[in-house]
């Protein structure tokens, strides 16, 4: 399971981290859609949703882990 998903429960203990030795380097996140046109509306309300979250969620030490 990727980190985010898990970042509640390790901030509440309900799970411990294991074998955090052995932990895959984290992986980039890419939105890619057409260049040199306007984004559809849709779009741009997806990216202004998620990218705030996403930057908050992966900055938070429970996601480092």
């Amino acid at each position: 399971m990727m980190s985010y998903q898990l970042a509640a429960d390790l901030s509440e203990g309900r799970l411990e981290p294991a074998l955090q030795d052995y932990a895959p380097h984290p992986l980039p996140i890419n939105a890619v859609y057409p260049g040199g046109r306007l984004l559809p509306a849709k779009v741009r309300a997806l990216l202004d949703e998620w990218v705030p979250k996403l930057r908050a969620t992966l900055s938070s030490p429970e996601a480092r882990n």
